[in-house]
């Protein structure tokens, strides 16, 4: 399982002068695993979710592979019980020449580097799937506070 290797990595944008941002990202991951777990879709979350990046105040979900729009919808979803409203999902492409602003991993960002993990994933290129963005004014019922 690649969390038995650090992943999802989760990194914020300005986490240093603003520590909060990856709190919250570990809270989210939570409540992501949660969910997954009581809509039957903790495998993919477990073996397909490398990462959470907020960025700015957007999330960015990083999958190995695309995502199930059930994923996707608990993605949004956590994101959106934080009061934030745009997620993107990207995926990594074996494609050299696929279109992307950034790539997704660098051996720093991950607490177990392990080489030739790494090197495959750091050779791939994120691509966008999906941007979603919606009004703040959609409700969403927070989780429940007595789970056990």
């Amino acid at each position: 399982m690649i969390k038995n290797l650090g992943f999802p990595v989760i990194s914020a944008s300005r986490s240093k002068e603003q520590p909060y941002r990856i709190n919250r990202l570990q809270t989210l991951l939570g409540w992501i695993q949660g969910r997954a777990f009581s809509e039957s879709c903790s495998w993919e979350i477990e073996h397909n979710l490398l990462g959470l990046n907020d960025h700015k105040g957007a999330l960015r979900a990083i999958w190995l592979f695309e995502p199930s729009d059930l994923a996707k919808e608990i993605v949004f979803d956590a994101w959106a019980v934080q009061k934030e409203s745009a997620v993107e999902h990207w995926s990594l492409s074996d494609e050299s020449d696929a279109a992307s602003s950034f790539s997704a991993f660098r051996p720093d960002m991950v607490p177990n580097y392990h080489g030739d993990v790494m090197e495959q994933l750091s050779s791939r290129r994120a691509v966008l799937i999906e941007r979603k963005t919606v009004a703040l004014e959609v409700q969403v019922e927070p989780p429940p506070t007595n789970l056990f």
